[in-house]
């Protein structure tokens, strides 16, 4: 094809693609079956038709002048295609089924692993659930406005808690200390100031027991303050058993005392003085007052007492078997009353008893090596019920009482024994001396004269008394020889 007319005799058809061949790119053009009839005269057997246009330079000139038009039948690419076409539907249908049952398979395991994993979410839920409210300490979690917002069943049964789930707040102070505001102590803001866990323990009348307060702050991964968890453990028992322990150790001590006292001192009167101060304290009585025994009278004495407000008791003397002390003592048993001013009977000799107001009485026996020595008597102004371990310590305390007053009449009545032995002795060798004097009137009185000289010359030479006692001796002995 050419514009120009001296070198195609044919007129330049208005076509796109000739167009831009003509303006130097090639191009090309895919016509149907249809078209090609308008178009060019073809064999009717061509169904596509494709027409490639290619510029073409002259030698003489440097513009496209001319462009070739090239026909090619592209009838049987386009059948191959089309047959390749129902190939690729066909393996492409087979594919979207296999990708869709491979999809559908991924499903169906993926639901199977989120159903186990919900079911063992759920299991692992109920576990926690289960020990959360297994746990006997009573544990509740709190926000930070002090409103419980869960808690375990030991919480909600012994605080009894209403229903956590409703919006109402359920403020842990009036269930925890039945107080309308926060104690002085509360540990929120402490946790909230240090972030750190706090322990104490104390005494929570409300709930009248013994407890130990373990309070862990809640904190989110932005170092935010959110609340409390508040472990709450009864410690009522180990309370009580430190306490059992702290007072039998100040029972053993108390008892070393009175040990230490009778060892180290031979007044009975300090001695029992410090005997009762221990019984007063470690008993935790009032008053108490300790009888004697006299045996030649058969009596029982007052001798010493502390915590009377006035001298109530001061001149007691009773028979064995007269009053409660006089009965304890023969019956060899404790006697206790529990109501003193219901039965004042065997203090009715005493007008200064009645204002010392005592409730309680008892009267123990001291007895040592399985005889009586006196009569511990105890007594509290306010009613007193005494457990086994208080009666088991009395008894005990009693026991180092007779043992104080036992060592003290035995020390008393040896240092008694020497004495009148010492007497004796003398007496013998005075009457030695008188006899030799009886023997010779001459030197009458000369044994006795020799003695006080002796004694003189010997305080004038700073020879001690004690050795006195023995130059004494030998000077009424001196003319011994003449008895023969």
């Amino acid at each position: 094809w050419s514009k120009e007319k001296e070198l195609v005799n044919q007129s330049f058809p208005e076509n796109s693609a000739l167009i831009k061949a003509h303006g130097g790119e090639t191009s090309a053009e895919l016509i149907d079956s249809v078209n090609i009839r308008k178009s060019v005269s073809a064999d009717k057997n061509i169904a596509y038709l494709m027409e490639l246009y290619v510029p073409l330079n002259l030698i003489s000139n440097k513009d496209i002048k001319v462009v070739f038009e090239i026909y090619q039948d592209m009838t049987p690419f386009y059948e191959a295609i089309s047959k390749n076409k129902q190939t690729v539907w066909l393996w492409t249908i087979i594919g979207s089924v296999v990708a869709t049952l491979i999809f559908l398979g991924i499903i169906w395991n993926a639901s199977g692993r989120i159903e186990m994993q919900t079911k063992e979410i759920t299991r692992s839920k109920q576990d926690w659930e289960d020990t959360f409210d297994t746990i006997t300490d009573l544990i509740t979690i709190h926000d930070k406005d002090c409103n419980i917002i869960q808690a375990n069943r030991s919480a909600r049964e012994i605080l009894n808690l209403p229903d956590l789930t409703a919006k109402s707040s359920v403020k842990c102070f009036k269930y925890y200390h039945g107080t309308e505001k926060p104690p002085v102590k509360c540990p929120n803001p402490v946790c909230e100031k240090t972030r750190e866990c706090n322990v104490s323990e104390v005494f929570e009348p409300f709930l009248n027991r013994f407890i130990e307060i373990r309070s862990i702050p809640r904190i989110d991964k932005h170092n935010n303050y959110l609340g409390l968890i508040h472990v709450v453990r009864d410690i009522s028992k180990k309370q009580h058993d430190e306490e059992m322990i702290q007072t039998h150790l100040n029972h053993l001590n108390a008892l070393r005392s009175i040990d230490k006292a009778i060892i180290g001192s031979i007044d009975l009167r300090i001695t029992l003085d410090i005997f009762l101060e221990h019984t007063t304290n470690q008993l935790h009585i009032d008053a108490a007052s300790i009888l004697l025994l006299n045996h030649k009278a058969q009596t029982l004495e007052y001798f010493i007492s502390k915590g009377f407000r006035s001298t109530a008791l001061k001149y007691t003397r009773l028979r064995l078997g007269e009053g409660n002390a006089g009965r304890a003592a023969v019956e060899k048993r404790i006697i206790t009353i529990s109501n003193l001013r219901e039965n004042i009977d065997g203090f009715a000799n005493s007008r200064f008893f009645t204002e010392e107001s005592f409730t309680t009485y008892f009267a123990v026996p001291l007895i040592a090596k399985g005889q009586v020595k006196g009569i511990l008597e105890l007594f509290h102004r306010d009613l007193f019920i005494a457990d086994q371990d208080w009666i088991e310590f009395l008894e005990a305390i009693a026991d180092q009482g007779a043992i104080a007053i036992d060592n003290a009449t035995m020390f008393d009545e040896l240092q008694r024994s020497n004495v009148e032995l010492s007497l004796a002795y003398d007496n013998t060798i005075e009457g030695w001396s008188r006899a030799m004097d009886l023997r010779d009137k001459e030197t009458e009185g000369h044994s006795q004269r020799v003695t006080d000289m002796t004694l003189r010359i010997a305080r004038e030479m700073g020879i001690k008394d004690e050795d006195l006692v023995h130059i004494r001796r030998g000077a009424l002995l001196h003319d011994m020889g003449k008895m023969g």
